[in-house]
């Protein structure tokens, strides 16, 4: 599967984490998950659409294998700043 897929748990489990973290009350801490879906969403499409744009403008093999991987894990510590950034 695509780590766009594992960045769906993997955000979530960080918003979680986050919230434990932080002590937040369960109200708040809750509230850090449900907004993690908005997150989740807005950075995986960065990403579709950066992907896009460096295949047309730079070439099919930089999206593709490691590239893909490392932009993969790139996107999830963009999504881990937004979330900290809400929290």
């Amino acid at each position: 599967a695509c780590s766009g897929v594992r960045s769906v748990t993997a955000l979530t489990a960080i918003a979680a984490f986050v919230a434990w973290w932080q002590q937040f009350s369960f109200a708040r801490g809750f509230a850090l998950v449900v907004l993690s879906v908005p997150v989740i969403a807005g950075v995986n499409a960065a990403r579709v659409i950066a992907s896009g744009l460096i295949q047309e403008h730079i070439g099919a093999d930089y999206v593709r294998g490691n590239w893909h991987e490392a932009f993969g894990v790139l996107m999830v510590f963009l999504g881990l700043g937004l979330l900290v950034a809400l929290a």
